[in-house]
């Protein structure tokens, strides 16, 4: 039986993309089997772009509620054993879902497939894909099988340990494992990069089985209002993340010691960032929670400097 997609979007204030995105989706050389909508409370006219494709998407109004939630309302919808997300304002070149297909049947034990990707937009560095900035070696290190354009990622947490690969336009996911892995955890809708901690929770699975393709399936629109934009505090985020990981059993035991240093220097990255950013009031913060080995005598020095300047 061939694979069936459903889609889900959340939506908040996006009508100067949603258009292009939706176009792009319905113009797939494999069609979704549906296109789930939630319209998170938007002010602007999103409800009259999404009016606009009458019965090609199924659409839901919430009260404004953060992605997170609008996602998880958008997934709960759906009726398919594949969901493939995408945000609002990002496009899909037209092989996205049948590279998706195609991976499936290469690796019929897959349950959940990334795509690589590269970025446009006012923020962006022009042609710059996603797997371009991996670390070097990254892909093969972590990869255990190879077939056409897909790889196999045989150790998929400790994978994004190192280099997270998963970013939700370019993501899709069975149904199995997402509620095997608890769906969208709603107590972390309000966190900053709360989708790397569903993301990341997803293969933290015994069973996940990811695997990436190389392809560019999809562009990352990069603006001024992107989550992130804010790249500082996205380092934090993910070392408050991997924490809670930590804390709640959910990293695989092998990958503690892996997490815990990362945990420490991401802190670092961010305390420098921070700084050089003029977030000097966060940077203190961010420094007060850095071991001594992470306290550099360049460190120490910005740190002196940011209780003379102000944020």
């Amino acid at each position: 039986m061939s694979t069936k997609f459903s889609v889900a979007i959340p939506a908040y204030n996006c009508a100067p993309y949603l258009e292009e995105t939706l176009r792009s989706i319905l113009d797939q050389e494999l069609p979704p089997d549906e296109i789930i909508i939630v319209d998170d409370g938007s002010t602007d006219t999103t409800p009259d772009v999404i009016a606009k494709f009458g019965e090609k998407v199924k659409s839901t109004r919430i009260a404004n509620s953060g992605p997170g939630a609008a996602r998880k309302y958008a997934i709960d919808q759906c009726k398919n054993s594949w969901i493939a997300l995408c945000d609002s304002d990002d496009i899909w070149c037209k092989n996205h879902l049948a590279n998706k297909h195609r991976a499936i049947e290469l690796f019929p034990e897959t349950n959940i497939v990334c795509s690589n990707f590269v970025s446009f937009g006012p923020t962006a560095v022009s042609g710059q894909t996603r797997l371009g900035v991996a670390p070097e070696g990254w892909l093969e290190r972590y990869t255990g099988v190879q077939r056409e354009k897909f790889r196999l990622l045989h150790e998929p947490y400790g994978a994004m340990l190192d280099f997270n690969s998963m970013y939700l336009s370019g993501l899709a996911i069975s149904s199995e494992l997402y509620q095997l892995a608890g769906g969208i955890n709603l107590a972390y809708r309000d966190w900053q990069a709360e989708d790397s901690e569903f993301t990341r929770r997803m293969v933290a699975q015994e069973s996940a089985r990811l695997v990436m393709d190389t392809d560019i399936t999809w562009h990352y629109r990069r603006h001024a209002n992107n989550f992130s934009a804010k790249h500082w505090k996205n380092l934090y985020a993910k070392a408050r993340i991997i924490q809670e990981h930590i804390d709640t059993n959910i990293v695989p035991e092998h990958n503690l010691d892996h997490a815990r240093r990362l945990i420490l220097d991401a802190r670092g990255e961010a305390f420098d960032s921070a700084f050089w950013e003029y977030h000097y009031h966060d940077a203190r913060k961010i420094y007060s929670e850095l071991p001594k080995s992470h306290r550099t005598v360049k460190r120490k020095m910005r740190r002196l400097l940011s209780s003379v300047r102000r944020s």
